[in-house]
């Protein structure tokens, strides 16, 4: 079981973590990889640390929303951010920048 940071106005999810917490007044958490990160602008007065959560096969933040224990793909926001992502592969010729890809 894992750690999501929550927002609270709409309950989308925009960390994923090992462990966290608002002990300095701002978030602090262990990412899934394992580095300390500090958000001084995430406040417990807009989000929210939910613990002993399972993670999705294939997530990534501000793409999903968790509310009682279920998980749903905002499937605009997904479009959108990946719709954004072709068209700078497009225009750059990079091709690192690959699709999202979200798995429930």
């Amino acid at each position: 079981m894992a750690t999501i940071i929550r927002r609270k106005s709409d309950n989308v999810v925009t960390h994923y973590a090992q462990s966290a917490n608002f002990d300095e007044g701002f978030l602090t958490f262990v990412n899934t990889g394992g580095q300390t990160t500090i958000s001084p602008s995430t406040t417990s007065s807009t989000h929210e640390v939910v613990d002993d959560v399972t993670f999705p096969t294939k997530y990534w933040g501000d793409m999903l929303t968790y509310i009682d224990g279920e998980w749903a793909i905002l499937t605009d926001a997904l479009a959108n951010e990946n719709a954004s992502r072709k068209k700078f592969r497009e225009q750059t010729g990079e091709t690192s920048l690959e699709d999202i890809e979200i798995e429930l």
